[in-house]
């Protein structure tokens, strides 16, 4: 029979079974009902992507300004912050939210995701997606590119900004993905945490006002953004961050957008914990191997095992080891074997790790001569 052993040491044993009960020993109130109204929203873990709750999750819906999530995440990618950008007269002639950018104006990158992402700047957005790229098109086709490879499958764009345009749709879901994925920046952290903010380049000094109010109705809230119109309805993305654990919540047409949102994350807080259960390289488990060179092979976690639980499963946790079927001969390197799984008490598999062979084993020389033999 394969052994299994949760580190290399005894020392390491004991440092497992401590670090669980650490973890795990959070005391909180049972878990409360959520009342959620909006016609589509998520709840994610950041550090996991763990979906918490979800209503209407991986539906279509049309975003609003939460939008510019998408594309500062873009042009972050694409372009240095201090690069000169020049307003073009169709950037400044875009309307409704902006900062007021005039034609011929020349203001780093920087400035222009401050505006877009504090302010909620249409025409900043533009002149991102024009200085980028050379054009708001060829942007456009850009951003739905990021999109895809972040695997937002479910959505579309159509502009920079989330003004409405027909097909400019994008899921829940979706947008938690884009902004777990922007919250790792440090740039985008501070600018979607920041009450206000001030543009000292360009033809005069902006002071701006962030839009997303619940960043001053809660001190432990850290982002993200708004969007609003008579289409989409009232949205915001929202992240908390408490006792080392973030969440981010997404709603889209919201009767009560702050309100709904605080509900969430604070459900994703007080209800769950982040269990570290493996680190990459632990050796997990032994297989036992006959008619070969080697007695067997060690099998090593081959990434981090983390993952997000409910608390009322803090005393249920255990770790299986899941064999893959028909093992044989030659084993080689970095093949996997088995799989390290944190489970719970309904059997429930909240997260799971490759577990990889060290080394190689082939057959053993006679045995490998008899194979032969065999098959001619």
């Amino acid at each position: 029979m394969p052994k299994t052993l949760l580190g290399v040491t005894i020392k390491a044993i004991i440092f497992f079974c401590v670090s669980i009960l650490i973890i795990c020993g959070f005391t909180t109130s049972a878990l409360a009902g959520l009342n959620i109204a909006a016609k589509g929203a998520v709840l994610i873990d950041s550090a996991t992507g763990t979906v918490l709750w979800g209503k209407n999750a991986d539906t279509p819906l049309p975003p609003a300004s939460t939008t510019k999530v998408f594309t500062a995440l873009t042009a972050l990618d694409l372009m240095p912050l201090d690069h000169a950008c020049l307003v073009s007269p169709q950037a400044a002639a875009v309307g409704e939210s902006t900062a007021d950018l005039q034609a011929g104006e020349e203001l780093p990158l920087a400035d222009l995701l401050m505006a877009s992402l504090v302010k909620s700047a249409n025409d900043a957005c533009y002149a991102i997606g024009e200085n980028v790229a050379g054009s708001e098109r060829f942007f456009l086709h850009l951003l739905n590119l990021k999109a895809q490879a972040l695997g937002c499958y479910d959505s579309r764009f159509y502009n920079t900004n989330g003004l409405p345009a027909q097909g400019h749709l994008v899921t829940p879901y979706n947008m938690a993905l884009a902004a777990r994925t922007a919250m790792t920046s440090p740039v985008f952290r501070e600018l979607v945490a920041s009450p206000t903010a001030i543009m000292e380049n360009g033809s005069r000094t902006r002071y701006l006002k962030n839009t997303n109010k619940l960043l001053t109705m809660n001190s432990e809230v850290i982002g993200i953004k708004t969007g609003t119109t008579n289409e989409a309805g009232a949205c915001l993305a929202a992240a908390m961050k408490r006792n080392g654990r973030e969440v981010i919540s997404v709603v889209f047409n919201s009767p009560n957008r702050y309100g709904e949102s605080l509900q969430l994350l604070n459900y994703g807080i007080d209800n769950f914990i982040n269990i570290e259960y493996l680190q990459e390289g632990d050796a997990v488990a032994y297989y036992p191997v006959e008619k070969a060179e080697a007695d067997g092979v060690w099998l090593i976690a081959a990434g981090k095992g983390v993952a997000t639980v409910p608390i009322q499963e803090k005393e249920n946790l255990r770790v299986e080891i899941a064999w893959k079927a028909n093992i044989e001969l030659p084993i080689k390197a970095g093949e996997t074997l088995a799989w390290a799984n944190l489970s719970g008490s309904d059997g429930t598999v909240y997260a799971s790790v490759n577990l990889e062979a060290v080394n190689s084993v082939a057959k053993e020389g006679i045995w490998l001569l008899l194979e032969k033999l065999k098959q001619k």
